[in-house]
């Protein structure tokens, strides 16, 4: 299962992200077929790859043109991997 986030940045910092991605992990947790939740970020994302953290993802690894964001340019870019840590 993967996930993702866009917010204004009118609200950026005030805490409003990392509760969301933690309510949206806690449902994902009631689904026995969930096996994986995975998040992608820019690789100079910082603040998303924080709020990953806060949440309980853990980096995983580096992918190489993966994803475009297109508020950022037409071209793929490389990406954070985190996931979620499910046990069982």
């Amino acid at each position: 299962m993967s996930i993702g986030y866009v917010l204004s940045s009118a609200y950026h910092g005030q805490g409003y992200t990392c509760e969301a991605v933690e309510r949206v992990v806690k449902h994902l947790r009631e689904f026995p077929d969930v096996y994986r939740i995975w998040a992608l970020t820019h690789e100079k994302n910082r603040p998303s790859q924080r709020v990953l953290q806060k949440a309980g993802f853990v980096f995983e690894g580096i992918i190489d043109n993966w994803v475009r964001f297109p508020n950022l340019g037409n071209e793929a870019a490389k990406c954070h991997f985190f996931c979620y840590p499910l046990k069982g």
